[in-house]
């Protein structure tokens, strides 16, 4: 078992779905070659979230997450706001990711949970997933990958299962 571990990944991950209007979301983990990542976050406001609904989701998220304040450099630009994390994080201290070294090979895994009870026919952008990792990728279950950075776009209508990300190094 792996015990009891704080998730701020996946916490920004659950809480976007509290944001009112539409917007779009990403969040880009950076690997070093101990399993440790530098964690950045962007939410961007759509077309139908006024400035007032995103400055209100920005507040909500720092008064209901105090990590945030303590751990993240937070910037809110117009509808748009970003969350940087000071330092890099371990892995291990993240329940939904794995990570694995072994002989200069690097193995990443992420399982999203599933959100949903039915499966939904909405096209739209959940998250994109962008991870990088410490060597070339040689293998991932995305079409999107360039050297050592792996992009996943996850849509709404694949929320109702559990989703895993999946990247090799050479």
């Amino acid at each position: 078992m792996k015990g009891k571990k704080i998730s701020m990944v996946f916490i920004l991950i659950m809480i976007m779905i509290l944001i009112a209007g539409c917007y779009e979301a990403s969040l880009e983990l950076d690997f070093d070659e101990e399993g440790s990542m530098k964690i950045e976050s962007e939410i961007i406001g759509g077309t139908y979230a006024t400035r007032d609904d995103m400055n209100k989701a920005f507040w909500q998220l720092k008064i209901i997450f105090p990590e945030l304040d303590l751990n993240y450099y937070t910037r809110r630009e117009g509808k748009n706001f970003r969350f940087i994390r000071h330092d890099p994080i371990s892995h291990q201290e993240i329940n939904i990711i794995e990570w694995q070294e072994e002989d200069g090979t690097y193995t990443f895994e992420m399982e999203i949970p599933a959100i949903y009870g039915e499966e939904e026919d909405s096209d739209d952008l959940f998250l994109d997933i962008v991870v990088i990792m410490p060597a070339d990728i040689d293998m991932a279950n995305t079409t999107n990958v360039e050297d050592n950075r792996a992009r996943w776009s996850i849509r709404e209508r694949d929320l109702h299962k559990n989703i895993t990300l999946r990247a090799f190094t050479e």
